[in-house]
């Protein structure tokens, strides 16, 4: 209820950008990452 009574006019989707080195073993890592908080839930 709060969070309705506070929100603003225009919904957000909430975003994170990280920094990641240029190498195929980070590319790789970052892109299981990406999947794993593709559909992070907050609850």
């Amino acid at each position: 209820r709060q969070l309705l009574m506070v929100a603003s006019q225009k919904v957000k989707t909430p975003t994170m950008e990280l920094p990641i080195l240029h190498s195929s073993s980070s590319l790789r890592k970052a892109k299981r990452l990406q999947r794993r908080w593709s559909r992070l839930l907050f609850s």
